[in-house]
């Protein structure tokens, strides 16, 4: 991953005196650092800058996801985020430069996540995947999976690559887990085609095992992950799926087949071509045994 700087689109968003704060900021924390006025300098942001977001073109959105690595929509970012982000970013470059040991550097970052409020706390989760070394703060992620304010939680989850690089597979499917207990859809979850695991798929069954046991409702994204697994039960599970009686279902079935391999469905597919009745469900599925 290519090293990020903010600066030039948070220098464009900034009022004249909110960049004069900045720039003087800056040349402090590079000349005399010290940690308590770093960590009151990441609060202070909210005084400067605006929560709207940033303003990215989509072409410059586009180039900032070509130098990270992800698809992470850096347009919707607050000037704020952006700003608490390029102050971690500084803080690393300071490191990098030996003006701070990695230590300090470490146990700086993770006081502004413990000793920031909840916007300060996200700004840090969605920032840790741009820092080098980025797996040292891995028991950040893990304090976040234990949260229960659940805006915290979802900086994590949701669109932050993070989980998908640094988590080991239990913790990954934890994170996964609990955003489908808490109905975040899992869509916003990156990385989850690439860290698809058996153990992951066996907890979403036995989920949805008592769901139906249950008789309560199932959300149809769930898809997603099963459509990329090929062990017998998930195949089970879709065939069922795929002629019942639930629209949504089918369509779920269908739509995320479509985005994968369905090569072991091609019998079960054409059978339900034949006798689907919802047009959209229909077209889905002509698209899929198209050669």
């Amino acid at each position: 991953m290519k090293t990020l700087s903010f600066t030039s689109p948070l220098e464009m968003a900034a009022s004249e005196k909110s960049w004069a704060w900045w720039q003087e900021r800056k040349l402090q924390h590079q000349g005399n650092f010290s940690v308590n006025p770093f960590l009151k300098d990441f609060s202070l942001v909210r005084r400067y800058f605006g929560k709207k977001s940033i303003g990215f073109s989509s072409s410059q959105e586009k180039e900032y996801q070509e130098m990270a690595g992800w698809k992470v929509p850096f347009a919707l970012w607050s000037e704020q985020k952006i700003a608490r982000t390029q102050l971690l970013l500084e803080l690393s470059n300071l490191s990098n430069l030996s003006h701070l040991s990695e230590t300090l550097y470490q146990e700086t970052v993770e006081k502004c996540y413990y000793y920031g409020d909840n916007n300060e706390q996200i700004a840090v989760l969605q920032s840790l995947f741009l820092l080098p070394n980025c797996s040292r703060f891995v028991s950040l992620a893990l304090d976040t999976i234990r949260t229960n304010v659940m805006t915290v939680f979802t900086g994590l989850a949701c669109e932050n690559p993070f989980p998908a690089i640094c988590l080991d597979e239990h913790s990954f499917n934890n994170v996964v887990l609990k955003a489908l207990f808490s109905e975040v859809p899992l869509g916003a979850i990156l990385g989850l085609k690439q860290r698809h695991n058996g153990s992951l798929a066996d907890m979403i069954h036995d989920w949805m095992d008592e769901r139906e046991a249950a008789r309560r409702p199932i959300p149809t994204d769930i898809w997603r992950i099963l459509c990329n697994d090929k062990s017998p039960r998930t195949q089970e599970r879709i065939r069922r799926y795929l002629k019942g009686e639930d629209s949504e279902h089918r369509y779920g079935v269908a739509y995320f087949l479509n985005e994968t391999s369905s090569l072991l469905y091609q019998t079960e597919i054409i059978q339900q071509l034949e006798q689907e009745k919802d047009n959209k469900i229909h077209a889905l599925l002509e698209r899929i045994v198209e050669p």
